[in-house]
């Protein structure tokens, strides 16, 4: 569980206003008295059910800590590693990953 700062906040909040990001459940927390929101999303990587607390694909990688070397699709779609930091997770998010092999 990561804790987010009030610039992320902002952005997930915007994200969620124009309905980018759905909060769902009760898994959400909110730190009474702060300035800080944990949001813990459901999404599926490779059909297996992930809590994460990123918000975007460059921050899932990390904390994933995946090798340089994979490839990312979002519900179908292969996303260029050029666009990680803007595309947004959102919840229930169906991914594959694949990691680069060698060999034959």
């Amino acid at each position: 569980v990561g804790i987010v700062n009030l610039q992320s906040f902002n952005y997930l909040l915007f994200a969620a206003v124009i309905g980018r990001i759905s909060f769902k459940g009760s898994r959400n927390l909110l730190a009474i008295g702060h300035s800080t929101k944990i949001v813990i999303m459901r999404i599926y990587v490779n059909g297996s059910a992930v809590e994460t607390t990123a918000s975007n694909l460059a921050q899932l990688h990390s904390e994933l800590k995946l090798p340089a070397m994979v490839a990312i699709a979002v519900d179908k779609t292969v996303i260029p590693r050029a666009e990680w930091e803007s595309t947004l997770l959102s919840q229930d998010a169906e991914l594959v990953i694949i990691k680069m092999a060698y060999g034959g």
